[in-house]
């Protein structure tokens, strides 16, 4: 055999050994991290069963359900809030011309006990990838909310409550099918920040309070529509903060005034 032969016959065996040989090299998947905390302003220690749930979801769609891009569920255990929570989110599945944000749940027993109601945006958009959230309670049922006239006076408080409207401008509201959620309000202690739902959107602002003068003061919200009357009742509800000057409380009761004129009656709400 010659040498040209010997050759062509060794780069033949080697073509074949490479195009036999297996891929071991794989693409390493990439991720953007998405970190913060969770926590209710609420004082109420959680059961060490009570389960906490963070998602981001994708929030492009506010007529649709929001696919969950990432999640992460765990008992509270031995921890109260706040609870750090840290999400690792497919870097493939992100699409900077869509909308994301941060949803989390605390249930008890497969009850739900808090939730965010305001939108909390991430990863897109100019929006941050480290958030800290503020959730609210969720109301128990009637039976469940009873308590006698002296409990409740002695609850509660105008601040870290949350206040459910039952009357603006001398008329009874009642939460309307479409509103589904009701109109309410908590004062929060810690950096005198007030959160919302004024009928169609979440809200947040600052107040300033002193012996019983209360104002409203910086606030801004989502911008989701709703059908026309929900829509009137938002403009009534958030007219009626600007225009607050005052409040009175009487038991489980809280009374927003201009001046000396009633604008609207709050029911505090109490988990058990």
């Amino acid at each position: 055999m010659n040498l040209k032969l010997k050759l062509t016959s060794a780069a033949a065996l080697l073509l074949g050994a490479l195009s036999i040989a297996p891929t071991f090299a794989q693409e390493t998947p990439e991720f953007d991290t998405v970190s913060g905390s969770v926590a209710y302003l609420q004082r109420i220690a959680m059961p060490p069963d009570a389960v906490l749930t963070v998602r981001v979801e994708d929030v492009s769609r506010a007529d649709a359900h929001a696919p969950v891009l990432a999640e992460t569920r765990e008992p509270f255990g031995t921890r109260q809030v706040p609870i750090a929570f840290s999400l690792k989110v497919p870097s493939a599945a992100i699409d900077p011309r869509f909308s994301y944000a941060v949803h989390a749940t605390i249930k008890v027993g497969g009850e739900l006990r808090f939730t965010t109601t305001r939108s909390y945006p991430v990863l897109t958009r100019g929006a941050p990838n480290q958030v800290d959230l503020v959730l609210d309670a969720v109301p128990s049922t009637p039976a469940e909310t009873t308590m006698p006239a002296m409990e409740a006076a002695s609850m509660a408080n105008l601040k870290d409550t949350y206040w459910k409207l039952v009357e603006l401008d001398g008329a009874r509201i009642v939460t309307a099918s479409p509103q589904k959620r009701e109109v309410r309000i908590t004062l929060a202690s810690e950096g005198s920040r007030v959160i919302g739902f004024s009928g169609c959107n979440q809200f947040t602002g600052g107040y300033t309070q002193d012996g019983n003068t209360l104002r409203f003061t910086q606030m801004a919200g989502t911008q989701m529509a709703c059908v026309p009357p929900v829509m009137k009742l938002e403009s009534q509800v958030l007219k009626m903060l600007n225009a607050t000057t005052g409040y009175h409380v009487e038991g489980e009761h809280l009374t927003l005034l201009a001046d000396t004129q009633v604008l609207a009656r709050f029911e505090a709400v109490y988990l058990r």
